[in-house]
């Protein structure tokens, strides 16, 4: 069992070096998360051309290259694992080369050195952190004044929810807040990710600095979405019968103020 936040950071960047192609291109912009959830509300990342963006856990890339092929100025993203951002900068060469975007290894922990930037945003990245307070104040630092940070993950009341023999039930307290470890993720390694309440997760932003101006459980677009093809792990979990009966993602969004 990892237990301490140093041995989460470590055992988490092992385990995303090894499998981030499982992941490649999934819960990506336009989309917040699995079963395309927010993808048609385009007020979530606000207005993209001539702004800068920060991307907090960037992974393979592609919400950068989303951002940029609609005329995004440039984009700030970070990331842990060295294999995800050898997957975004392949797929955002050319944008790289043009300086308009930008990547850095770094634990979203660690406060990295950037212009301030108009948004800063996260897609199922914000669990993985060992400090969401320490994470949720570095955005607030990043943000020009007026500045807006949107972040989305996982809706609690879905990781706690099983089903079984077509009926749903409660495999756990949803007051249990403590981290879920998995001892094999995606067959790459021990890792663990935060478990925490929507108002949790609320009141962090709120200590960090934000006006929380947004919470969305969003209905999914698209049950019919293949995840199975990625992993069968994965296709489990988010299963067609489960996405339709519980929210799967918390989508937050708050406001530096001037």
């Amino acid at each position: 069992m990892v237990k301490s936040p140093a041995q989460r950071l470590a055992a988490n960047k092992k385990a995303w070096d090894k499998a981030a192609p499982v992941f490649s291109g999934w819960c990506a912009l336009p989309s917040w998360g699995p079963f395309e959830v927010g993808k048609n509300d385009l007020s979530l990342v606000g207005p993209i051309k001539g702004k800068t963006f920060l991307e907090i856990g960037c992974g393979s890339g592609h919400s950068v290259k989303y951002l940029i092929k609609h005329g995004a100025k440039k984009v700030y993203a970070l990331d842990i694992s060295d294999t995800q951002l050898e997957l975004a900068r392949k797929l955002n060469a050319k944008a790289v080369k043009e300086g308009r975007a930008i990547f850095v290894q770094s634990p979203m922990e660690k406060k990295i050195k950037i212009p301030a930037v108009d948004t800063v945003f996260s897609i199922y990245a914000m669990g993985w952190a060992t400090d969401p307070l320490k994470v949720f104040k570095n955005a607030h630092s990043y943000l020009k004044p007026g500045g807006q940070f949107t972040w989305s993950w996982g809706h609690k009341m879905f990781s706690d929810i099983k089903g079984e023999s077509g009926r749903m039930h409660a495999e756990r307290s949803y007051f249990d807040e403590s981290p879920r470890s998995f001892a094999n993720f995606e067959n790459a390694g021990p890792a663990s990710y935060s478990r925490l309440k929507p108002s949790t997760w609320f009141t962090l932003m709120q200590k960090a600095g934000f006006e929380v101006t947004r919470f969305v459980e969003a209905e999914p677009a698209n049950l019919r979405e293949n995840i199975k093809s990625r992993s069968k792990r994965m296709g489990v979990y988010y299963s067609p019968t489960r996405g339709a009966l519980l929210p799967s993602t918390v989508i937050f969004s708050g406001k530096k103020n001037l």
